[in-house]
């Protein structure tokens, strides 16, 4: 009975003992910091694509097809003959043509974006009536001045920004690739550089080009003695962003 005692008594002590080391464990003093980062953010970079006629004010764009811009293409209607103003031609403001007249619209398109982005460019007719007209795209150098008459276009197989004359609007184009990119637009002045393009879209209605029996002297008679048909050209340019 004695010794179950005993073993009761030391098993309560080693309890104890345990407990007390606990505690006092808890109690010792132990260096500790903490600490918080500043706090970093990154903002999403601005993306901003304009486009129009070089003589009027760019308008913005975003998807394409969603936003419209100014394409003054018949707004100079000139002599295919002399090359200047056509003056030959009632009401000459720009919306009446007739064989022998020629003219063009500079298209701009500017990366005002916070990233580089492609683009292209592409004509297409609107109007149901048939008019004889052809078109024609070049790049313009920003650098070299660029003679106001009417140009002798082929195409270059080498150069997709020089396309020659076409009687269908939508063989104009410019395609997207690696080729047609527009840097983004930097706040250092001495790099701000390649955010904007410039293509001199043509059209032109050839005069006397009939052939020995007079056929097409015929259709332009028939469409001039009614009066009516029109022409109506867009233009679609797309931009998406650089990879």
């Amino acid at each position: 009975m004695k010794k179950h005692n005993m073993m009761r008594v030391a098993s309560a002590l080693a309890v104890v003992t345990l407990l007390s080391t606990s505690v006092i464990s808890g109690t010792l003093a132990k260096y500790t910091s903490e600490a918080t980062s500043q706090a970093e953010s990154a903002r999403v970079a601005k993306w901003a694509i304009n486009a129009g006629s070089k003589n009027g004010t760019l308008q913005a764009i975003s998807d394409a097809g969603s936003n419209s811009f100014t394409f003054d293409l018949f707004n100079t209607v000139k002599d295919t003959a002399g090359g200047g103003n056509e003056t030959d031609i009632s009401a000459n403001n720009g919306t009446i043509i007739a064989p022998g007249t020629w003219g063009y619209v500079d298209l701009v398109i500017e990366n005002d974006s916070e990233v580089s982005a492609k683009y292209s460019i592409k004509l297409k007719k609107t109007s149901t009536d048939t008019v004889p007209l052809q078109y024609a795209m070049k790049k313009l150098d920003e650098s070299a001045a660029v003679e106001d008459t009417l140009p002798t276009i082929t195409s270059d197989p080498k150069d997709p920004t020089k396309v020659g004359w076409t009687s269908t609007a939508a063989d104009v184009k410019i395609a997207e690739d690696d080729n047609s990119i527009l840097n983004y637009k930097s706040s250092d002045t001495a790099t701000a550089t390649g955010n904007k393009v410039t293509y001199r879209v043509y059209w032109k209605w050839d005069y006397d080009t009939a052939t020995k029996d007079g056929t097409n002297d015929v259709r332009d008679t028939d469409l001039g003695k009614v009066g009516t048909a029109e022409q109506t050209i867009t233009a679609t340019v797309t931009a998406t962003q650089a990879d």
